[in-house]
């Protein structure tokens, strides 16, 4: 089932900035929390955000995400969006290059 997000900017010369840091056992759980983070942001302060730096680092211990938000205000969000989820989430190098996928309950 596809869905989709419809969004409405309130005026696009108001920003903010959020400094987010998550940890995770593996860089699969990391990517699914990443994305709960920004879902449940975006709700709670209505904003439309942009990643303007981030630091990860992952190692046998597990993955840490350092990252900078720029965030536009909306007047209305309206997304089928819910959460991530572990179902089907994959992460890892193919080919010398990174690739992930994550499924979102809608």
């Amino acid at each position: 089932m596809a869905g989709s997000a419809t969004v409405t900017v309130a005026s696009p010369n108001r920003s903010n900035v959020r400094e987010v840091e998550l940890s995770a056992r593996d860089a699969g759980a990391l990517l699914a929390d990443w994305i709960n983070e920004l879902i449940g942001l975006s709700e709670i302060d209505r904003m439309v955000f942009q990643c303007s730096h981030a630091d990860v680092m992952i190692d046998e211990v597990g993955a840490i995400l350092r990252a900078s938000l720029r965030g536009v205000p909306i007047d209305r969000w309206v997304s089928p969006l819910k959460a991530a989820t572990y179902h089907g989430l994959e992460f890892g190098m193919v080919r010398g290059r990174y690739r992930a996928r994550a499924l979102c309950d809608i």
